[in-house]
């Protein structure tokens, strides 16, 4: 007897996105957050902005013990500053403020972080970026990262770049985000903007359906990545000039593919893609899937 995935696609896709309590306590994190920035360095609404899964409608609940995250990006650095010194900017200023306690300075940002009773912990990493300086590459912005300075960068049209792929891109992403939540390390595993370009590379976009379009999608990504032994490259597709997997480690690779094939394997073993179910723990109790659980 055929089960309708159709509907346990749609419940597991509605059982992984953000609840509107959700949304409303983060937006309400990011409003004040926003104010305070635009107030501290006189910027403009454009200054301050949202970039990453949040902002790319891709965002997914997190796993138990995991967190909620979001990205803020402030064009708060001058073309004088170093990398260091920008962090260190906004970290002072952030410090002189209401978030003294919340927050700590990272390799790329200032974190921080929230203690929410009702949706549980979440965090915003801050982002000081700086027009760009470089004619190396045609980044409109560079971000920092202690140790090794700035890098050309371009989160708005990365995000639309998003947009433009569609609905059933944004639902296979977070379908496959989930999966690498429950499958692999957070330390280790491959990052989003590495995935999500993966999935545009091998997503059938005229499928329809939501278990035939992973499963296809899990086949093609596993029979190019399979004979690898180290990352394929995988270039921004807003910024050329930028390798998204050059950081992505030969063992966390063979970690990945791991995974990938015994996802790609269940998934053709299904006699018909329209009897796939979706099987992510802490996900959704009731599927029954190709997914590995």
């Amino acid at each position: 007897m055929k089960t309708d995935t159709s509907t346990q696609f749609a419940e597991f896709a509605d059982a992984i996105k953000l609840k509107q309590t959700q949304v409303e306590r983060i937006e309400s994190a990011r409003t004040s957050l926003t104010k305070l920035l635009k107030e501290s360095y006189d910027l403009s609404e454009d200054d301050v902005f949202v970039q990453g899964s949040y902002a790319n409608n891709t965002a997914v609940r997190p796993v138990e013990g995991g967190e909620y995250d979001i990205d803020i990006v402030v064009v708060s650095a001058d073309s004088e500053e170093g990398a260091t010194e920008a962090i260190h900017d906004l970290f002072e200023k952030l410090e002189d403020s209401r978030y003294k306690d919340m927050i700590m300075e990272r390799k790329p940002c200032v974190r921080v972080t929230h203690a929410d009773e009702v949706i549980g912990g979440f965090h915003v990493d801050v982002i000081p970026l700086r027009v760009s300086t470089s004619d190396e590459h045609d980044a409109p912005y560079e971000a920092p990262r202690k140790g090794s300075g700035w890098h050309g960068t371009a989160p708005g049209e990365y995000t639309d770049w998003c947009s433009g792929q569609g609905e059933r891109f944004q639902r296979t992403v977070m379908m496959f985000k989930r999966w690498r939540d429950e499958q692999q390390d957070v330390r280790k595993a491959v990052k989003s903007i590495v995935l999500q370009v993966l999935i545009s590379e091998y997503m059938p976009a005229d499928i329809d359906d939501d278990a035939r379009r992973v499963a296809v999608t899990f086949a093609g990504m596993h029979e190019e990545l399979k004979d690898l032994e180290s990352a394929p490259e995988v270039l921004n597709p807003v910024l050329e000039s930028e390798d998204l997997a050059a950081r992505w480690s030969d063992t966390d690779l063979l970690n990945f593919k791991t995974e990938l094939e015994s996802a790609a394997e269940l998934a053709s073993e299904a006699d018909e893609a329209d009897t796939l179910v979706c099987r992510l723990p802490g996900a959704w109790d009731q599927c029954d899937l190709i997914l590995p659980g």
